[in-house]
C-alpha cells in the first residue's frame, strides 16, 4: 500500500531546498537550515508566531531569526487552503458591527461602566465603620489573607442585620453563578471614577481597579479572601467604551503593580489610564481612603462637562463580568480584517428573517440514512439518533442537533469527541453552563484527565492544576484487543444477516406483502393429516401458480374476499355443475310474473307426484303417463322454455334426472347466483373453473374446503420461500442468539473505543512530558509568581496546542486565551446553545473546520439581565413583566434555519414515564421515544401538595416555603436511594424565602441540619450534585432524582389573586415552564396553594400561565391516581394519532395474549404511552412490576427501517430502562408456538424474585 503523501511537508522540504540552494549560490555554502525531524515537528504542531520555533527540536535563535518568517508563511498558505475563506459582503459587515454593538453594551445597564445603585444581589458598600481599619491591610497589605466581614451575636443593630442580609444575598448570588457557569466573578471594585467621557459626553460611575476576593461563610459569619491566584485588573470596558466615542483603537497591556499602594494607584493606575486619554482628577487620602458609595441618578451628572471625571473612594464589594471586552476585540479583528470563513458565511447570511419560535419549530424527524459500523466511535451507549449525529458529522461541515430534555446529548457530544481524537483530530467544547460541562467531563471518565477545561481566565489555580496532570502521566491500560476492523466486521456481518433477514420477511419489495404477514396462514403437519395428496401445500401451490401466472397475494386476496360467503359459493358450484350437465338451464326463464310464478310452482308439485307415479309404473304405464303430463302442462313449459328444445330436454331431464329436486329448490336462488356471475372477472371464473377441477370426489361439499385451500396455497409458498431463504431463516430462528452476541459484542467495541481514546489522549501528554521547552514549563508550575493563563498559553501555544487534543472552555474564555486563527479547531460543538447569543459565538466559530450546536428551541433562549448586553434600555427586575426584546435570538434559534439540522429522541432522564409526559406533548408533539414504567409505585411519581393557609406577599409565600423545607426534612429522613434534590420556584422572591427558611434550618444544630450541610455541598463523579433552590430563569441544564416546585401564586390578605407571573408571562414562558418541568429524575412534588380551578387565566393572552394551569390539572390527575383524566389532558396538548398509539390488536396479538392468559398468567396490554409501547407484558400484583414486555413482529410502517434501530436499538433502549423484553416473530409463532412459549416461560423464570 502506497504511503499517503503529505502536502504541507513536501512543501516545507521544497521550501528548506530552495533556502539552501540561494544560500549556496550566494556564499558558496550550503547550511542545513533544519533537520527532516523538525520539519514533521512542524507538520504536527502547526507554529503560528515566530516564538513558536523555540518549542521544535533543533531548532536555535539564528534560524528563528532568519527563516521562522518562511516556514511560517507555507504553514499559513497551507491553512488557508484548507479553509473556505469568504469576503465579508456589506450586508454582512453591518450585522457584525451590530453584534460587536451588543457585546460593547455602551449602557448604564453595563455594571463595569454605570453603578447609580447598589442592587442587593450584585453588590455591597465596604465602607461601613466596623471595616474602615481593617480594609486598607486586605486592599495593601503584604500579608494580606482574609477579612471577616461580619460577626453575628445577639444584640444587632438594624445596620449590621442590613449589612449581614446584603452579603448573604450576595453570597448566594456569586456562589450561584459560579456552579451554573464556573466564572466566581467576586472582587472589591476600588476606586471609581464618576463623570462623564470626553468623546459623546457619556456618564460613567465606574470601578477603576477590581480586586478579586472569595467569600467564605463560617457558621452565620462572613469572611473575606484575597484571591491571590488571581491578578488584579482594570476596567477594559472602560477603555473600550472611551475608545469606541473617541475612535481611538489600541489598548495596551496593563502595568504589573506590586506592591498596591494609595502611591501606586496614583502613580501607575491613573497614569495608566491617562495614557489611555481618560483624564482623571483627585486623589485619595491615606486618612479617609474610602467614602460611602453614594447613590445617583441621571440628574446628577447633567451639570457636568464632556471629559469631567473625578475619583471617587467608593469600595464595594460585587459581581463584574469580566470577559466581553475580548469578545468584542475578536470580533474587531474580523471586521477589520474584512474576511472570514464560510462557517460564518452561512450563518449570517440574512439572519433577521422573522421565524415565530413559539409555533413554527415542528418536531421534525429527519429521514433515517443507512451508515457502516466502522464509520462510528463510541465511548457510551448511544441510540440510533446518536449514532446518526456521528455519522452527519463525516458528511457535513455545520449541524445543528435538537436536543429535547434527557435524550442524551452529553452522551452524543463525548462521542463525537472520541470520534474525532481517533481521526486524528482536536475538540474544542464550548458552553455557558458549567453543569453541562461537568456532565461531559464526567462522561469521559478517565479521558477527561487529559483535557483542558476552564471556565474562569482568571483562575490560575484549576489552569495550572491540570497543566501539571499532563505531565509525566501514568498509562492506561488495555483490557480488550486493540482489533477495531475484526470488531467492525463482526458486528457489520451480523447486521448484514439481520437486514437480509428483515429484507426478506418483512419488506414487500419481493411480493406485493411481505412474507411475515402470510405466517397466520401457515399449516402444520398435524393439520394437513386428514387432507389427500392432492390438496397438500406442495401441488395446490404450483396448481395456483400456473391457473394465475403471475400469481400475486393480491389475487389471493381478492378471490378469499369475493368467494367469502360459502352458502353462496355452494349455490354457485351447484348450478353451474348443472349448467354443464343441462345446458338449457342458462335459459331457464327467470323473470315472471306472480300468476306465472304461481303456476310455476303447482307445476313442479305436479311434477313431483308425475314422477313419483312415473317411477312405479311398467314401460306402457310410464308412456301414458308422460303423454298426458305433457298435453296437461305444455303451456307453463312453454312459459318456462321459450325453446322446443329445451322444452323437450327438460321433460327428458325430469324423468331421467334428479333435477326437479335441484330446480324446485334452487330456482328462487337462479337470479342471485346470475347477478353473482355476471360481476366475476376471468380471474374469479378461473378460480371457480380451477376449484370444479380438483379430484375432490370423496369431499361432496366443495365450498367447505376453500379455507383450506388458501391456508395450503400460503403454507406452499412459505415452504418454498423457506426452502430459497433458508439464510434468514435460521437467523429469524437464532434471533435471541444473534441479539446476544451482537451485545457482546458492541460492549466490546465500546470499551476498545474508550481504551483508544484514552491512550491517544495520554500519547499525546507524553509527547508534552517530552517537548523541548518542557524544563521551562515546569519552571513555571513551580514559581510563586504564575504567569495569567494567557500569557503562559501564548508563550506555550505549540506545546499546548499540539498536545491537548480536548479543550472545553466558555465563549469568553475562548476569546481571551486563544488566539484568533482559522481552523485551530477540527471540530468545535456548542452545548446549549439556545442560552447563547449569537455574538458570542462568532469568534469561536471563526476558529473551527467544523461546527456542531447542540441545543432545544423547546426551552430557554438568552436573557440579556445580568448578561451586559446593549439594548439600549435599562435594567428591568427580572420578575417584572419583561420587553420581548429581552428575550433575544440565540445562536440556537438562528443555526437552525442555516445548517442541517437532527434530532435526539430517546429520553432517558425519567424513571416513570409520567414525569416526561406532559413535557413530551405539550412541546415535543409526544414523539419523544419514552420507555413505559416497568413498575409500578407505591405513591405516584407526581404528588400534589395543597397549602390552603398560603398567601401572596411580596411576591413570595411563606406557607408555602415551609411546606417545601417540610418535604426537604422528610426527603432527607426517609430516602432510600441518597436521591437528589431540587427546588424550583416561580420568582426570585420565593426562591430567596425558601433559601432563608433552610438557612435557618441549616444553622439550627439539628440532626436535619447536618443532613442538610452535606446536602448542600454534594458531589458525585466530578458533578455538582448539590440540593438547588432555584428559579425557572436559571434551571436549565440542571437534574436531580427529586424535584420541588413552589409556585407561591395565592390570593392575598384581601383575597385577590394578583396574577402577577413575571417571565412566565412573557413571550416564550411556556418555554421556561418546559425546562422547569423537565428536571426530575424519579419524582415531582408541585406545592400549590391553589387548585387548577381555582387558577383563572384563561382571558391571558399569554400562552405561559395557561400551560401552568394545564400542567398543574395533570399533577392532580397523576397524584390522585385518576389515569383517564391524565390521559385526556395529554391527548388535549398533542392529537390522539400522535399521544397515543391506536390498539391496533392483530392476529397474532390474540393468539399470544390468549396462550399466556390460557397459562394463568396476568397480561396487559400496550404498556406506555409514548413511542415505544409494549405490546404485551406480564405483570406480577404482588411485586407491582412486570416481569417481561413482549414485542410483537415488526410493525409495517417499519419496513424501511434500520435493523440497528428496529432491532438493536429499541429493545436496548427498553432493557436500559430495566425491561426484560423477548420478541416474538409471526413466523416463529405460527410454525411453534409451543417452542416460543417454552422461551417465554424461560424468560419469566430468570425474572422471579430472588
Amino acid at each position: 500500500m502506497p504511503l499517503r503523501r503529505n502536502p504541507v511537508l513536501e512543501a516545507l522540504s521544497e521550501l528548506r531546498d530552495t533556502l539552501r540552494e540561494a544560500e549556496r549560490q550566494a556564499t558558496g555554502h550550503t547550511p542545513v537550515i533544519c533537520e527532516d525531524d523538525a520539519l514533521h515537528d512542524m507538520v504536527r504542531s502547526r507554529p503560528l508566531k515566530p516564538a513558536d520555533f523555540h518549542g521544535i527540536q533543533g531548532l536555535d535563535a539564528a534560524f528563528i531569526e532568519q527563516y521562522s518568517h518562511h516556514f511560517l508563511a507555507v504553514l499559513y498558505a497551507h491553512r488557508q487552503s484548507t479553509v473556505h475563506e469568504v469576503t465579508v459582503s456589506k450586508s454582512s459587515q453591518k450585522i457584525l458591527h451590530n453584534y460587536k454593538d451588543r457585546l460593547s453594551n455602551l449602557s448604564r445597564r453595563n455594571r463595569n461602566l454605570h453603578v447609580g445603585r447598589l442592587p442587593q444581589r450584585l453588590g455591597v458598600d465596604l465602607c461601613v465603620s466596623h471595616l474602615l481599619d481593617s480594609l486598607p491591610v486586605l486592599l495593601f497589605g503584604k500579608n494580606r489573607k482574609t477579612l471577616r466581614l461580619t460577626k453575628v451575636r445577639p444584640s444587632q443593630t438594624s445596620e449590621e442585620e442590613t449589612f449581614h442580609r446584603k452579603l448573604t444575598t450576595l453570597y448566594r448570588e456569586i456562589n450561584r453563578d459560579a456552579r451554573e457557569k464556573g466564572a466566581y466573578d467576586l472582587f472589591i471594585a476600588y476606586p471609581f471614577v464618576e463623570g462623564k467621557l470626553q468623546g459623546e459626553a457619556f456618564e460613567v460611575k465606574a470601578p477603576l481597579l477590581y480586586f478579586p476576593v472569595m467569600l467564605e461563610r463560617k457558621g452565620l459569619d462572613f469572611v473575606l479572601h484575597v484571591d491571590s491566584e488571581k491578578d488584579v485588573l482594570f476596567n477594559r470596558d472602560l477603555l473600550l467604551t472611551n475608545n469606541k466615542i473617541s475612535h481611538l483603537s489600541e489598548i495596551g497591556d496593563s502595568p504589573n503593580i506590586e506592591p498596591f499602594s494609595l502611591d501606586a494607584i496614583h502613580a501607575q493606575v491613573l497614569k495608566f489610564y491617562r495614557d489611555h486619554h481618560i483624564q482623571i482628577t483627585g486623589t485619595l487620602s491615606n486618612k479617609q481612603p474610602f467614602e460611602p458609595f453614594k447613590d445617583t441618578v441621571l440628574q446628577d451628572f447633567k451639570k457636568m462637562r464632556k471629559g469631567d471625571l473625578h475619583l471617587k473612594a467608593y469600595v464595594v464589594l460585587g459581581k463584574y463580568p469580566m470577559h466581553a471586552s475580548k469578545l468584542q476585540e475578536d470580533l474587531t479583528q474580523i471586521i477589520n480584517k474584512k474576511k472570514y470563513n464560510d462557517l460564518l458565511e452561512t450563518l449570517l447570511e440574512s439572519p433577521y428573517q422573522t421565524h415565530d419560535y413559539q409555533y413554527n419549530t415542528p418536531f421534525i424527524h429527519k429521514v433515517r440514512q443507512q451508515f457502516s459500523e466502522k464509520s462510528l466511535t463510541y465511548i457510551n451507549d448511544l441510540n440510533h439518533a446518536q449514532e446518526r449525529v456521528i455519522d452527519l458529522v463525516h458528511k457535513h461541515e455545520q449541524l445543528v442537533i435538537w436536543g429535547p430534555p434527557g435524550t442524551g446529548k452529553s452522551q452524543t457530544i463525548t462521542s463525537l469527541i472520541a470520534d474525532q481524537i481517533s481521526r486524528g483530530g482536536n475538540v474544542l467544547v464550548v458552553s455557558e453552563k458549567k453543569a453541562a460541562i461537568d456532565v461531559i467531563r464526567s462522561r469521559l471518565g478517565h479521558a477527561a484527565r487529559y483535557t483542558m477545561f476552564l471556565d474562569d481566565a482568571q483562575d490560575k489555580q484549576a489552569f495550572y492544576a491540570q497543566i501539571s496532570k499532563l505531565i509525566d502521566p501514568l498509562p492506561p491500560g488495555r483490557t480488550v484487543a486493540n482489533d477495531p476492523a475484526r470488531l467492525d466486521t463482526t458486528i457489520e456481518t451480523t447486521l448484514t444477516a439481520l437486514k437480509a433477514m428483515h429484507t426478506q420477511f418483512y419488506t414487500p419489495l419481493i411480493t406485493d406483502v411481505p412474507a411475515s404477514s402470510l405466517y397466520h396462514r401457515y399449516l402444520s403437519e398435524k393439520q394437513l393429516e386428514k387432507w389427500p395428496a392432492s390438496l397438500q401445500p406442495e401441488p395446490l401451490h404450483d396448481l395456483f401458480y400456473k391457473t394465475f401466472k403471475p400469481l400475486s397475494f393480491k389475487t389471493l386476496k381478492t378471490l378469499e374476499e369475493t368467494f367469502d360467503q360459502p352458502a353462496l359459493l355452494k349455490q354457485v358450484l351447484t348450478y353451474r355443475a348443472h349448467q354443464k350437465q343441462h345446458p338449457f338451464l342458462n335459459r331457464f326463464r327467470r323473470h315472471l310474473t306472480r300468476s306465472e310464478k304461481l303456476r310455476r310452482t303447482a307445476f313442479y308439485k305436479e311434477a313431483a307426484q308425475h314422477r313419483t307415479e312415473y317411477d312405479a309404473a311398467g314401460s306402457l304405464k310410464r308412456r301414458r303417463l308422460k303423454k298426458h303430463f305433457i298435453k296437461t302442462h305444455w303451456n307453463t313449459l312453454e312459459m318456462i322454455f321459450e325453446r322446443l328444445a329445451d322444452q323437450k330436454a327438460f321433460l327428458k331431464a325430469l324423468h331421467e334426472t334428479e333435477l326437479l329436486d335441484y330446480v324446485r329448490s334452487s330456482a328462487r336462488y337462479f337470479d342471485a347466483v346470475d347477478a353473482f356471475l355476471a360481476q366475476l372477472d376471468s380471474t374469479a371464473k378461473r378460480y371457480l373453473e380451477l376449484l370444479e377441477s380438483l379430484p375432490l370426489c370423496d369431499l361432496e361439499d366443495r365450498h367447505l374446503v376453500q379455507s383450506h385451500i388458501f391456508d395450503a396455497v400460503y403454507t406452499g409458498y412459505i415452504e418454498r420461500f423457506e426452502a430459497l431463504n433458508h439464510e434468514q431463516v435460521a437467523t429469524l430462528e437464532r434471533y435471541e442468539d444473534t441479539m446476544r452476541q451482537l451485545h457482546e459484542d458492541m460492549r466490546e467495541k465500546q470499551q476498545l473505543c474508550r481504551e483508544s481514546l484514552e491512550m491517544n489522549l495520554y500519547r499525546h501528554a507524553l509527547d508534552f512530558s517530552n517537548s523541548r521547552r518542557i524544563m521551562d514549563i515546569k519552571r513555571r508550575l513551580e514559581s510563586p509568581r504564575k504567569w495569567r493563563v494567557a500569557r503562559f498559553i501564548d508563550t506555550y501555544q505549540l506545546e499546548m496546542l499540539a498536545n491537548i487534543k480536548v479543550w472545553m472552555l466558555t465563549p469568553e474564555v475562548v476569546s481571551e486565551v486563544l488566539p484568533l486563527n482559522y481552523a485551530m479547531f477540527d471540530l468545535v460543538i456548542f452545548d446549549e446553545a439556545s442560552q447563547m447569543y449569537v455574538e458570542k459565538a462568532i469568534p469561536t466559530i471563526y476558529r473551527a473546520n467544523k461546527v456542531v450546536i447542540a441545543g432545544d428551541t423547546k426551552q430557554l433562549r438568552p436573557s440579556s439581565l445580568g448578561q451586559g448586553r446593549f439594548d439600549g434600555q435599562d435594567a428591568l427586575d427580572e420578575d417584572d413583566d419583561p420587553d420581548v426584546s429581552l428575550d433575544a435570538q440565540s445562536l440556537l434559534d438562528l443555526a437552525r434555519y442555516k445548517y442541517q439540522e437532527t434530532l435526539l429522541n430517546y429520553h432517558y432522564r425519567s424513571a416513570y414515564e409520567e414525569l416526561i409526559a406532559f413535557s413530551n406533548h405539550a412541546f415535543y408533539e409526544g414523539k419523544l421515544i419514552v420507555s413505559p414504567n416497568m413498575d409500578k409505585p407505591k405513591k405516584p411519581p407526581i404528588e400534589f401538595h395543597v397549602v390552603p393557609e398560603g398567601r401572596w406577599e411580596n411576591r413570595a409565600n411563606r406557607a408555602e416555603a415551609e411546606k417545601v423545607v417540610e418535604l426537604v426534612k422528610l426527603i432527607l429522613r426517609t430516602r432510600k436511594e441518597n436521591e437528589t434534590i431540587g427546588i424550583i420556584t416561580f420568582n426570585v422572591n420565593q426562591r430567596d424565602l425558601v433559601e432563608d427558611l433552610l438557612d435557618e434550618a441549616l444553622f439550627s444544630g439539628s440532626a436535619f441540619s447536618r443532613k442538610l450541610q452535606a446536602e448542600a455541598n454534594r458531589f458525585e463523579a466530578g458533578e455538582d450534585r448539590s440540593l438547588f433552590v432555584k428559579n425557572i430563569e436559571n434551571v436549565q441544564g440542571d437534574e436531580r432524582d427529586i424535584i420541588i416546585f413552589s409556585t407561591a401564586y395565592a390570593r392575598n390578605r384581601d383575597g385577590r389573586f394578583m396574577r402577577q407571573f413575571g417571565w412566565l408571562n412573557a413571550e416564550g414562558g411556556q418555554n421556561r415552564l418546559n425546562v422547569a418541568i423537565s428536571r426530575a429524575k424519579r419524582k415531582i412534588h408541585l406545592v400549590t396553594s391553589m387548585l387548577p380551578a381555582e387558577f383563572h387565566v384563561e382571558d391571558l393572552k399569554s400562552q405561559g400561565p395557561k400551560l401552568l394551569k394545564t400542567y398543574m390539572m395533570y399533577c392532580h390527575a397523576v397524584s390522585n391516581g385518576d389515569r383517564q383524566t391524565t390521559k385526556d389532558i395529554l391527548q388535549q396538548l398533542a392529537s390522539a394519532q400522535t399521544s397515543v398509539r391506536n390498539n391496533h390488536v392483530t392476529t397474532l396479538h390474540e393468539a399470544v395474549r390468549a396462550r399466556l392468559q390460557r397459562d394463568h398468567l396476568t397480561v396487559e396490554e400496550n404498556i406506555g404511552i409514548g413511542g415505544h409501547t409494549i405490546d404485551l407484558a406480564v405483570y406480577d400484583p404482588e411485586q407491582k412490576r412486570y416481569r417481561i414486555g413482549i414485542l410483537l413482529d415488526v410493525e409495517d410502517e417499519t419496513h424501511r427501517a434500520d435493523v440497528r434501530e428496529l432491532f438493536y436499538h429499541r429493545q436496548k433502549f427498553l432493557e436500559a430502562r430495566g425491561w426484560h423484553v423477548y420478541r416474538v416473530f409471526a413466523p416463529n409463532w405460527f410454525k411453534d408456538a409451543n417452542q416460543e412459549m417454552r422461551a417465554i416461560r424461560k424468560c419469566l423464570k430468570e425474572t422471579e424474585p430472588s
